[in-house]
C-alpha cells in the first residue's frame, strides 16, 4: 500500500493551482462544467482565458512524482478524501473489511471509493499510472479524526498502512502532509493544510574524488577545513567518513581517525538540524567500527559546544575528562580559533566524550 492521493473542496481554485506550481506540481488536468456541458481547460490553457467565464470547475488534478493531488470548487475548504495504491491482495482485503462493518464500497474500472461515517472517504486505486515516477512521494499525513472509536475503525480497516498518524479534533480533516522532495519545507497551503517536505538523502562513504567538494563544503562551513583535538592537527577533507546528500548537495558530512582499537569522531556537521542526519551518520561510523571489530569511540568538543553534549549524551556518549586550557595549546596550531563566543563564554577546554560500543 502506498499513500499517493488527497483531494478537497475548495473556493480558492486558482490560489490553490499557483500554491501547489510553486512546490514544482504541473497541472495534468482541468476538468469543469460551462454552459451546462463538461469541458476540459488543461494547458497550455492559462488561467487569464477563463478565469471570467463561470466555469464550475469539478476537478483540478497536480501530480509531483508519485504524489498527486486534485481539488474542485466548493463553498469552503473540506478535505473529501485521501488515496491509496493497493494491490488486488490488499484491495480485496480492504473491501472485505468495509463491508463487515457496513460501510459502503463503491467501485469502478477507474476507482473505488469506501465511504465512511466520518464525512470523508478512501479512495483505492489499482492503476499504477495516476502518478509519476520518481523517489517524490507521500511519506505520512495527520488526519484529524472526531472520536478514538473513529481512530480505531479506521485503522482496523487500513490495516497494515502505516504512514497515516491520527489525531483527534471536533472535525474531520486533513491537517498535515509530508512529502519526500528535493527540499526542505514546512508551508501552509491557501486551504490550510501543512505540507513539510524534506529531500531523499542518500548517505554515501567518503571516496578520494568526494574530497574538493567536502574541502569546499569545509571552508563554507567551518572557515577552512583544520581541525585540532588533542594537540593533533587533522585536515578533515583528508580523512575517512560519510556523507549525506540531496542530488548532488552535501547537506552533512562526518569524519573519522581510526588508531588502533580506538575510533575518534573528528567532526559532525550537518547543515539541517532536527532532522536526523546527524544521527544517521554517526551511525554509520559507529556500524562500520563494529563490523571490523572497533568497540571504543571517543570525541572531543569544546566547553561553549552545550548542544554537542545534548547531541552526543543522547546517543550514549558520556562525559569522560575535562582538558583544561586545552584549546589554548591547540590555538597554537590554529590561531583563528575565537576566545570567546557571541555570548561572552570564554573557549579555553576541550571536553572528551567516550562510547563503548
Amino acid at each position: 500500500m502506498e499513500l499517493f492521493h488527497y483531494h478537497y473542496w475548495t473556493p480558492f481554485l486558482e490560489e490553490t493551482e499557483k500554491w501547489y506550481e510553486a512546490l514544482g506540481f504541473s497541472v495534468v488536468l482541468r476538468m469543469g462544467k460551462k454552459d451546462g456541458v463538461f469541458q476540459t481547460f488543461n494547458p497550455p490553457m492559462k488561467w487569464e482565458e477563463f478565469r471570467d467565464t463561470n466555469v464550475m470547475f469539478r476537478i483540478i488534478e497536480m501530480r509531483r512524482g508519485r504524489v498527486n493531488v486534485t481539488f474542485g470548487f466548493g463553498k469552503r475548504p473540506i478535505f473529501d478524501h485521501l488515496g491509496i495504491l493497493v494491490s488486488e491482495d490488499e484491495y480485496k482485503k480492504i473491501c472485505e473489511r468495509a463491508k463487515n462493518i457496513g460501510w459502503t464500497v463503491d467501485g469502478n474500472n477507474r476507482r473505488t471509493f469506501i465511504h465512511t461515517p466520518y464525512q470523508m472517504k478512501v479512495e483505492l486505486q489499482l492503476r499504477h499510472d495516476v502518478v509519476g515516477d520518481g523517489d517524490i512521494r507521500i511519506m505520512k499525513m495527520n488526519i484529524i479524526l472526531p472520536t478514538e472509536e473513529a481512530v480505531h475503525t479506521m485503522k482496523s480497516v487500513l490495516e497494515g498502512l502505516q504512514e497515516i498518524e491520527y489525531m483527534l479534533g471536533e472535525k474531520t480533516g486533513l491537517k498535515q502532509v509530508y512529502i519526500k522532495d528535493t527540499e526542505y519545507l514546512d508551508v501552509k497551503d491557501t486551504n490550510g493544510v501543512v505540507v513539510i517536505s524534506e529531500p531523499v538523502v542518500s548517505i554515501q562513504e567518503i571516496t578520494y574524488d568526494m574530497r574538493p567538494m567536502i574541502k569546499e563544503f569545509m571552508v563554507q562551513n567551518w572557515g577552512d577545513d583544520l581541525m585540532v583535538s588533542q594537540g593533533h592537527k587533522h585536515h578533515l577533507s583528508e580523512l575517512a567518513g560519510f556523507v549525506a546528500m540531496t542530488e548532488d548537495s552535501i547537506i552533512g558530512i562526518v569524519t573519522y581517525n581510526k588508531e588502533n582499537d580506538r575510533c575518534e569522531i573528528v567532526s559532525l556537521d550537518s547543515i539541517k538540524e532536527r532532522k536526523g542526519i546527524g544521527t544517521m551518520l554517526l551511525q554509520c561510523v559507529e556500524g562500520k567500527m563494529q563490523e571490523i571489530g572497533c568497540y571504543e569511540m571517543w570525541l572531543i568538543t569544546s566547553n561553549d559546544n552545550t548542544h554537542a553534549m545534548h547531541f552526543y549524551q543522547k546517543r550514549g556518549y558520556h562525559m569522560h575528562a575535562l582538558h583544561r586550557g586545552a584549546i589554548h595549546e591547540a590555538r597554537k596550531i590554529k590561531p583563528t580559533i575565537p576566545l570567546v563566543t557571541k555570548e561572552g563564554i570564554q573557549i579555553e577546554s576541550e571536553i572528551e566524550f567516550r562510547k563503548r560500543l
